[in-house]
């Protein structure tokens, strides 16, 4: 069969008769010669043609005599593409090495790019005169909120999100700019006295200008609050951060949901539908995360969890492998996938689990991965980016690829390979959206395709440039790149404890000791990096 495979004609070894004595069997021949070297070249071993049939005496066990059929089977010879030349090989490497080279080259073209947007952001906008003056905004505000309009103010989630990826920026490369820049901000916002900085004396507003009858948009920029005590020592941030815990402690009594996991619901000053909105959870948990964390507060770190398990558990799509944009409980939902709620979504959990260890880090790094697969099955190949509306086609216009929840998931993915709760392979997600971002939508110094707003079930939408929503996760997926292809600094630890005179701000945290304050980031990664972060 062998032979005959390979020249196509029947020159069998096996003609002879299985019953033939040695006396019958004919002497070798030139041909028999020819198939005994064929099989021998075939097999490496001499099984000769030539050799006489043996009686059954002389016949030994089946199992040592008889080949598998399978070896047979697996070296009839196929036919095979010419192996490759050593020149070919060789202009291969060459061309692979070349292309990888292109690649880190727009890599590094994009960072410089982008670190001049973020220098132009910061020379555009001086912190204390446009909190400072009634009527101006930072030039990345598009909503403009003033009287009439009683929300958010100076202390926007659009204006914090970008005051926190600066502060992540110095955070990672320990540039003191970024430091100074974030402080000034906050020095603006809270007087030295601890008092509250408020441009208008109508509205409806309470702690630190927050309008208490908005929800959770209003308290995004506590995390800052955190940020400016650990940066500067300073216990004003600290004590006005204690306001704002105590603030929500209050509000989930009132505006808590049973029926969609014990989250708060989205607006307070009227009864939303749905109730519970993705936006949400980064608004509020990272914020309660983190002071929980500085409080010993393991009861909360636990309800944290539980929260995010419930939208994990419950408005997870099963069809598409994403996540809807709002949910009244696990039988009702919004119907929609809006790009934006999922990147508040996924930036929510990598905030949440600077702050967890133990079976809540874990429980988190599966939730994380399974909003992470579903989105990476539908990334686009050629610009690393989402739809506006992920369920509707691709229009130029009315749902572009869109940017600000491009960056804030490819953050997440991003951050979480820096921390090693994700493999390495998934970075190059973020890179990609990196590097579409800065290529697609990074013109001119226009940060441009950013959706200003997006209601659960609706699928109309507007896009603007260089809105706050847009910018602020531009900034931190930026930093995230920084840190994985250059590590981050070490900083110096600003506070050896908190000092005792804002003791008296934490009352209500029965189990509080003071605890020593070190550098939150070290030029570790990984989970080692992780551990040294808690």
């Amino acid at each position: 069969e062998v032979v005959e495979a390979a020249f196509g004609e029947a020159v069998s070894a096996s003609d002879e008769k299985a019953d033939s004595t040695p006396a019958e069997t004919e002497a070798p021949t030139e041909e028999t010669e020819v198939v005994e070297e064929i099989i021998e070249a075939v097999f490496g071993e001499e099984i000769s043609a030539s050799k006489p049939a043996a009686t059954p005496e002389e016949t030994e066990a089946p199992e040592e005599t008889v080949p598998a059929e399978t070896e047979a089977e697996e070296t009839v010879p196929t036919e095979t593409e010419p192996a490759e030349t050593l020149e070919e090989v060789e202009a291969s490497e060459e061309a692979e090495e070349a292309q990888a080279e292109d690649e880190e080259d727009l890599l590094y073209a994009a960072l410089d790019e982008a670190q001049a947007y973020i220098a132009a952001i910061m020379n555009a906008n001086d912190p204390s005169e446009v909190v400072g003056t009634f009527g101006k905004h930072f030039t990345w505000d598009n909503e403009k909120r003033e009287d009439g309009k009683p929300y958010f103010y100076e202390w926007s989630y659009y204006n914090g999100v970008v005051f926190e990826g600066l502060e992540y920026l110095y955070e990672v490369t320990g540039e003191t700019q970024y430091r100074d820049y974030v402080l000034e901000y906050m020095a603006s916002m809270i007087n030295e006295d601890g008092s509250w900085t408020v441009t208008s004396n109508k509205g409806d507003k309470t702690a630190a200008g927050y309008v208490n009858t908005h929800g959770v948009d209003g308290y995004k920029t506590a995390s800052l609050l955190l940020d400016a005590y650990t940066m500067s020592g300073d216990t004003r941030y600290l004590e006005t951060a204690a306001v704002l815990y105590a603030d929500l402690d209050a509000a989930a009594e009132e505006y808590s949901l049973p029926n969609a996991g014990n989250n708060y619901r989205h607006t307070w000053k009227s009864d939303p539908t749905p109730d519970l909105w993705l936006d949400g959870l980064y608004m509020i948990l990272p914020f309660r995360a983190e002071y929980a964390a500085l409080m010993g507060d393991q009861a909360e770190l636990d309800l944290i969890v539980d929260r995010m398990q419930w939208v994990s558990d419950n408005m997870y799509n099963e069809k598409t492998g994403l996540f809807y944009h709002a949910a009244d409980n696990a039988e009702s939902n919004s119907g929609t996938h809006w790009l934006r709620s999922m990147g508040w979504y996924a930036a929510a959990m990598v905030d949440v689990m600077d702050h967890m260890e133990g079976e809540n880090l874990e429980a988190m790094k599966a939730q994380l991965k399974k909003m992470v697969d579903g989105m990476a099955a539908v990334q686009n190949a050629d610009n690393g980016m989402w739809l506006n509306n992920m369920k509707a086609e691709l229009d130029a216009k009315s749902n572009p690829y869109e940017t600000s929840g491009t960056a804030l998931v490819t953050y997440a993915v991003m951050k979480a390979v820096n921390n090693g709760w994700l493999e390495e392979s998934y970075a190059q997600m973020a890179i990609d959206a990196f590097l579409g971002i800065c290529e697609e939508k990074l013109v001119g110094g226009v940060l441009k395709d950013i959706c200003l707003k997006g209601a659960p079930g609706s699928t109309s939408a507007k896009f603007v440039s260089n809105e706050g929503k847009g910018v602020g996760p531009f900034i931190m997926l930026y930093t995230e790149i920084k840190e994985y292809l250059y590590g981050a600094v070490e900083l110096e630890p600003v506070l050896e404890s908190i000092v005792a005179s804002g003791r008296d701000t934490f009352d209500q945290r029965e189990a509080f000791e003071e605890p020593v304050v070190t550098a939150l980031f070290t030029d570790f990664s990984g989970e080692e990096r992780h551990q040294r972060r808690i």
